[in-house]
């Protein structure tokens, strides 16, 4: 997310030191620049609507949760403190459900926009609306960890092929690195 681009920036002045410095005699460029991958939603508020999601303050919706979970979870969550009931109408500029939509219910924001400061949608049928595009959004990622779950041996041997692949890339970048360096 966007709280690890000055990390990225931090590899980036490090690497392009190191190309400019050390430079093959076919000029090409040793380590890569990263760039930051940044989406639109970067970063999601937390069910408490105060900070960013985080486990160790239990104001998360995690992908492996299951669907009443994330009812549960979202049945406490944060709205308009003004909106108390249907047909108040509603500011969904600060309703942390509302961010939610945005994310996972683009299809229908403009509607729900539209009901919330009418009052024509109550708060708690904003919450159902965004518990089963949640639910849905994260559905084959569970599916898939389900099932890895059920095949651990799997795992461990993705895993270990991943290492052996890992290691012969930095073995050669360290070989390259070293003949740059004039020190292998």
């Amino acid at each position: 997310g966007e709280d690890q681009v000055p990390h990225i920036e931090i590899t980036r002045h490090i690497a392009n030191l190191f190309n400019e410095h050390y430079k093959p005699e076919d000029g090409r460029k040793i380590f890569p620049l990263p760039e930051p991958k940044i989406t639109g939603f970067s970063r999601l508020p937390g069910l408490d609507g105060k900070t960013k999601m985080s486990k160790s303050l239990g104001n998360t919706i995690l992908i492996s949760d299951n669907e009443e979970t994330i009812i549960t979870k979202i049945r406490k969550a944060y709205t308009d403190p003004a909106k108390l009931r249907k047909g108040d109408k509603g500011n969904p500029d600060i309703c942390l459900i509302f961010t939610y939509q945005k994310k996972f219910n683009e299809v229908e924001t403009a509607e729900i926009r539209h009901g919330c400061m009418s009052g024509t949608l109550g708060c708690v049928d904003c919450k159902n609306k965004i518990t089963s595009k949640i639910s849905e959004y994260f559905k084959p990622i569970r599916e898939k960890r389900y099932e890895l779950e059920r095949n651990k041996d799997g795992i461990i041997d993705v895993l270990e092929e991943g290492e052996k692949k890992a290691h012969k890339t930095a073995e050669s970048t360290m070989e390259e690195v070293r003949k740059a360096m004039l020190i292998g």
